[in-house]
């Protein structure tokens, strides 16, 4: 899946649905990063390829000469080393206007 994949797939559900990630503790909320990543097509098995991997490999050594470097979306629900993006989900900043003080008489 790719993000433009993703967008068509929630593009009708509403701003306010949560995210989840199944883990071994139940469900859990999710970490958003961008990290870098390759992606190894395999000639010999289409059907099942591309494969996503962590990190970027030398691609000039015959080892990975299938392999192309990218970045990827990584939803997690453990910390990870990519670009965090998750978004706050507590607002530090509430939109209004203060009141003005009050004059002492």
């Amino acid at each position: 899946m790719n993000v433009a994949q993703l967008r068509k797939a929630i593009a009708d559900l509403p701003d306010d649905m949560p995210v989840a990630i199944e883990s071994e503790g139940g469900w859990s909320e999710l970490n958003l990063y961008v990290c870098d990543a390759n992606l190894r097509y395999t000639p010999k098995f289409p059907n099942l390829t591309p494969w996503l991997s962590d990190g970027h490999v030398d691609t000039s050594s015959p080892v990975y000469r299938d392999h192309v470097n990218t970045t990827a979306l990584l939803l997690s629900e453990w910390g990870n080393d990519g670009h965090n993006i998750t978004p706050n989900s507590r607002p530090e900043t509430i939109d209004g206007s203060i009141a003005p003080r009050e004059i002492e008489p």
